[in-house]
């Protein structure tokens, strides 16, 4: 009798089982290499900042205040994060909210968002501000309130200069991650506007959540086990949600001459 070339049932069920399995182990390779590049990307956006922050003190002695007329300090250094289309669009002189601005406060900046976090390209339109839509950042500065034990690098409403850096560039704070937080009637992290970019560094890093309202007031991420920092240095390094919090806040001072030898 001639036999027929071909698979029987078994041996189809035995390829597809080998095939399934193929892909399970696969699959978590890939997963972990897109996060490897989104993490790599996050990183290089951070570096870029780093750069436009020290090129914007070289030119004007000091690094830009966290908020100046309602301003954002990220608003003043788009000409050197190639964007002065855009910064030649605002006008400095009315705030983020007036009518010659409010045509641009929804657009998206790349470089002020870490392409790990799924709801950093959210534009929101707050309830309390009808006609109004923002888009926002990932990337938060380290909060000097003038006041208290909050000593970080963005003056709430003052300029920094770099002499002021006391405990050292390479272990002071400048900027970090926050995932875009957002609820039904608000989002925190609008890029345009002075306080939503700035983090007071005594809050600490801890895992947040994009729904849950209190992640706002402290710094996250979408990467695992702790989020990427930018240090007055200039070099980024990813720090672990288990680092002590008393280090933390010694590296979110500029001039507390605590001594930090590592984290």
């Amino acid at each position: 009798m001639q036999r027929h070339a071909g698979f029987t049932l078994v041996e189809l069920l035995v390829v597809i089982g080998i095939i399934g399995l193929l892909l399970a182990l696969l699959l978590p390779a890939i997963q972990y290499a897109r996060e490897s590049a989104r993490r790599t990307s996050c990183q290089n956006n951070l570096k870029q900042l780093g750069i436009a922050l020290h090129n914007y003190q070289s030119a004007h002695g000091l690094f830009p205040a966290g908020t100046s007329n309602e301003w954002s300090w990220n608003a003043h250094l788009l000409p050197t994060i190639e964007e002065s289309s855009l910064y030649a669009r605002l006008d400095f002189a009315y705030e983020p909210f007036e009518t010659p601005n409010t045509p641009f406060t929804d657009l998206i900046v790349p470089v002020l968002l870490c392409p790990s976090d799924p709801s950093s390209q959210l534009i929101h339109a707050p309830a309390s501000m009808p006609g109004y839509w923002f888009s926002h950042t990932n990337y938060l500065g380290s909060l000097d309130s003038g006041t208290g034990s909050s000593r970080g690098m963005f003056g709430e409403y003052f300029p920094i200069r770099l002499a002021k850096v006391t405990d050292g560039t390479s272990k002071t704070l400048f900027v970090g991650e926050r995932g875009v937080v957002a609820t039904d009637g608000n989002s925190y992290g609008w890029w345009v506007w002075g306080p939503e970019t700035l983090i007071n560094p005594n809050k600490g890093i801890r895992p947040g959540q994009t729904e849950d309202e209190s992640s706002a007031d402290h710094w996250w991420s979408h990467h695992a086990n702790g989020a990427q920092f930018l240090f007055v240095d200039g070099s980024v390094r990813f720090v672990p949600y288990t680092i002590d919090h008393q280090v933390f806040q010694s590296l979110g001072t500029k001039d507390g001459a605590e001594i930090v030898s590592r984290f």
